[in-house]
């Protein structure tokens, strides 16, 4: 959740293009017009992740001190804030004060903070991801596990193809290979169909949707982005499609597929190229 990621949710979760739309054109008043995919590269999110490190209750306020002084820095231009907690803190939850630090550990947790989207989700609010116990005073150890927080291979290629693309549609493979094949089958006609579209858009775009896959096997390694989406990183079974354009946003929510046409997916892009105005 770095610059190079913005979001997993700056990596990659908006509310949805409506929303989005009517957060940024008040602060275009002064611009004639912007496409959609243009306004995407604006920053927009003051909400943070929170990475809680929860360390021995015997653990001396000096030590915590340093703990923060020295790896708060390596996420300054991440959207995550570390706070390094007692076990015995009264903010953590039952789960985080069953998950107890091993001798000489911290219990990393990662604390989704944005406000719940839905009257479904409010009752799950905060969301908690135990990610790993690591150790407290290996410096190479917790800074290598820091920087994995905000950047993978993965990330680094959505970033890249929505800078380039007309945006990204990212499959999520899940363990049944029909609907695999159906996501990449949707993907495909669709990133054809808007090629075709690109000479017509207002603003242009050079480069049709780029086609990305996540194999099933390679879920484990980007469950922090997945979980970011509110997918259930334990949950495999699932196929998705996920439209990213701009800083790597999504467009409204991750796509479970079957359960999507070819016309609602490409209604969706369509909205990328299109112009907006500062009256809409």
């Amino acid at each position: 959740m770095s610059d190079t990621v913005w979001s997993t949710r700056r990596l990659l979760r908006q509310s949805g293009l409506i929303l989005f739309l009517l957060l940024i054109c008040p602060l275009l008043a002064w611009a004639c017009k912007y496409s959609v995919r243009d306004v995407g590269f604006v920053a927009l999110d003051s909400h943070s992740y929170q990475l809680q490190l929860i360390v021995s209750s015997e653990t001396s306020e000096t030590l915590k001190e340093k703990l923060h002084s020295e790896y708060a820095p390596l996420l300054r231009d991440t959207n995550i804030e570390l706070e390094v907690l007692r076990e015995n803190s009264e903010i953590l939850s039952t789960s985080q004060t069953e998950q107890k630090p091993d001798s000489g550990k911290t219990a990393a947790w990662l604390i989704d903070t944005f406000p719940a989207s839905s009257e479904e989700s409010e009752s799950s609010f905060p969301r908690r991801l135990f990610l790993e116990q690591v150790p407290v005073e290996d410096k190479a150890t917790l800074s290598a596990f820091l920087w994995e927080l905000s950047d993978s291979e993965l990330r680094e290629k959505l970033i890249a193809g929505t800078l380039k693309a007309h945006s990204v549609l990212l499959i999520i493979e899940g363990t049944n290979t029909e609907h695999n094949e159906l996501a990449r089958k949707l993907a495909s006609q669709a990133s054809d169909q808007v090629k075709s579209e690109l000479p017509d858009l207002p603003k242009p775009v050079e480069f049709p949707p780029e086609v990305i896959t996540l194999s099933v096997n390679d879920r484990e390694t980007e469950r922090i982005l997945l979980w970011s989406w509110n997918i259930d990183p334990e949950d495999k079974d699932q196929t998705y499609l996920v439209p990213l354009f701009g800083r790597g946003r999504i467009l409204g929510e991750p796509l479970a597929v079957p359960g999507i046409s070819l016309t609602e997916l490409s209604t969706i892009l369509s909205y990328v190229g299109q112009d907006c105005e500062c009256e809409l």
